[in-house]
C-alpha cells in the first residue's frame, strides 16, 4: 500500500504533523521506515477529522487511495480538510467584499470543507465544483446543490495543449456548463506546484481557455492556496538567486496584480509531503541553502491575483504574445547583456540605451518587471521596430506555440 522511503545519510524525511522520522542531522537514517507505522499516523490523523465521519464508507475507501499517503515532492492536486483553516480562509478574503451573485469555480473541494462557507459565509449561490472523484462529487450535490463537473480543474492544461493540435474547443465545452451567475469569476482552489500560474499566464497571452472573447468577465480574481515554494518563485525579484527569478515570474507580476493574503499551514490539505530539511542544514551548500531558506516548506500562501488590464489594454491584446517571447528570450540567461541584444535586434540602437543609462555590462536578470516592461515599451515605439528581426523571430516562436506549456514557459528546475 505505501511505497518505501529510502533515506541517505544527512537526509531527513519528515513529513508535516507528527509522522515521520524524529533525529539528529548527520545520523544515519534506516533504509526503510514501516509501512504499517505510516499507515497507523494517517488514520488516527483522520479519525480526528469531523467531516470524514459524515462520509459513506465507499467514499472514503476511494477517497483515501489517493490522499491518505505520504507522498515526495510538491503535489499539484490538494485538497482541504480542516474547518478552522476554512474559516480563515474566508475571513482573509471577506475583505474583499466579493459579489455574491458572481460565478464561482473550486476545484478539488473533497469533502466540500471550504465549499459550505463559500455558501454559508460569502453568499455564493453559482458555485460550480470541479472534481473527479464520483463518489465525492455525489456528495457535494447532495449536500450543498452545487454544479459538479466530473474533471480535475488542473487538467484543463493538457486538455487546451490536446485542443490546441486538433483544434477541438473542449476547454470552452467545458466552461460552457459553468452554472453562470453575473459577469464576475471568482477562483478557489489549492495546489502546490507553479502549473496552474503557468496555465493561466499561457492563457492570458493567447487569449484562450479562461480568457477566451466567450467569457467576457467583468471581473475575474483567483484565490489560490499555493505552496510556499512556487509562490516564492513567481513573486521572487532581481535580487533572488537565478533559479527563482525567471521569466514566468516576470509575466506574472507584469500580467496579474497580486497579493498574499496570509498564510495557512500545510498540513491541512491531503495529500502530505515528506520534505528533506536539507534547505536548513548549515552544512547544504551555499546556493541550495539560499534558495530553500526563502520558503517555509510547512506554510502555505494564500494568493489573490487578477488581471492587469492596464498592462493588457496598453500592450494590446494581439501584442501580448510579443511582450511574452521578449521576456521569454531575454531572461533565457539572467547574465544576458542588454545592449547587445538590441544590436542584433536594431543595429546602432546601442546609444540610444547609453544614453538612458544604461552600460554594456547591464544585464536583463538585473531589471525589475516594470523596467523590463517600461524597455518594451519604448523598444516598440522605436521607428526602425516594425522592420527588426524581432518580429520575424516572434513569428517563428508562435509556430511553436503547439507545444507543450512547459516547453514555452521555463519551469524552475526543482529545489
Amino acid at each position: 500500500m505505501f511505497s518505501c522511503f529510502k533515506c541517505s545519510p544527512k537526509t531527513i524525511f519528515r513529513p508535516f504533523g507528527s509522522i515521520g522520522i524524529t533525529t539528529e542531522v548527520n545520523v544515519k537514517l534506516p533504509k526503510k521506515v514501516s509501512r504499517k507505522t505510516i499507515s497507523n499516523e494517517f488514520k488516527k490523523y483522520l479519525e480526528k477529522l469531523p467531516i470524514l465521519k459524515q462520509t459513506p464508507e465507499s467514499s472514503k475507501f476511494t477517497w483515501s487511495k489517493d490522499y491518505i499517503r505520504i507522498k515526495r515532492g510538491s503535489q499539484t492536486v490538494l485538497t482541504l480538510v480542516e474547518e478552522p483553516i476554512a474559516e480563515k480562509i474566508i475571513s482573509l478574503v471577506r475583505s474583499h467584499h466579493l459579489d455574491p451573485k458572481a460565478t464561482v469555480i473550486e476545484f478539488n473541494p473533497g469533502f466540500g470543507v471550504l465549499t459550505s462557507h463559500l455558501i454559508n459565509g460569502l453568499g455564493f449561490r453559482h458555485i460550480t465544483c470541479f472534481e473527479s472523484d464520483g463518489l465525492l462529487g455525489t456528495q457535494l450535490v447532495e449536500n450543498f446543490k452545487v454544479k459538479l463537473i466530473p474533471l480535475g480543474f488542473l487538467t484543463l492544461p493538457r486538455i487546451h495543449h490536446a485542443d490546441k493540435l486538433d483544434g477541438n474547443t473542449r476547454v470552452s465545452d467545458i466552461l460552457s456548463k459553468l452554472d453562470l451567475g453575473n459577469s464576475k469569476l471568482y477562483i478557489f482552489g489549492a495546489t502546490g506546484t507553479n502549473s496552474f500560474i503557468n496555465f493561466c499566464i499561457r492563457s492570458i497571452v493567447t487569449q484562450r481557455a479562461l480568457f477566451e472573447e466567450d467569457f467576457p468577465w467583468e471581473g475575474m480574481s483567483f484565490y489560490i492556496a499555493l505552496g510556499s515554494k512556487p509562490s516564492t518563485i513567481i513573486t521572487s525579484a532581481p535580487e533572488s538567486l537565478f533559479t527563482l527569478y525567471r521569466p514566468g515570474s516576470i509575466l506574472f507580476q507584469l500580467l496579474f496584480l497580486h497579493e498574499v493574503l496570509g498564510t495557512l499551514p500545510r498540513k491541512a490539505f491531503l495529500p502530505w509531503e515528506s520534505i528533506d530539511p536539507a534547505y536548513e542544514l548549515p552544512d547544504s551548500p551555499a546556493k541550495y541553502r539560499k534558495i530553500r531558506i526563502q520558503h517555509n516548506p510547512v506554510e502555505m500562501h494564500l494568493l489573490h491575483f487578477r488581471p492587469n488590464m492596464d498592462v493588457i489594454n496598453k500592450v494590446g491584446r494581439d501584442k501580448l504574445v510579443h511582450l511574452w517571447y521578449f521576456i521569454r528570450h531575454n531572461l533565457h540567461s539572467r547574465k544576458n547583456p542588454l545592449i547587445p541584444q538590441f544590436e542584433q535586434w536594431i543595429p546602432g540602437s546601442g546609444p540610444r540605451l547609453i544614453r538612458q543609462g544604461f552600460t554594456i555590462f547591464t544585464q536583463f536578470g538585473s531589471l525589475t518587471p516594470q523596467q523590463i516592461l517600461d524597455l518594451y515599451y519604448q523598444f516598440a515605439s522605436w521607428p526602425e521596430y516594425p522592420s527588426s528581426s524581432f518580429l520575424t523571430a516572434v513569428e517563428k516562436f508562435q509556430s511553436k506555440l503547439e507545444l507543450a506549456e512547459e516547453d514555452i514557459l521555463d519551469s524552475p528546475k526543482p529545489i
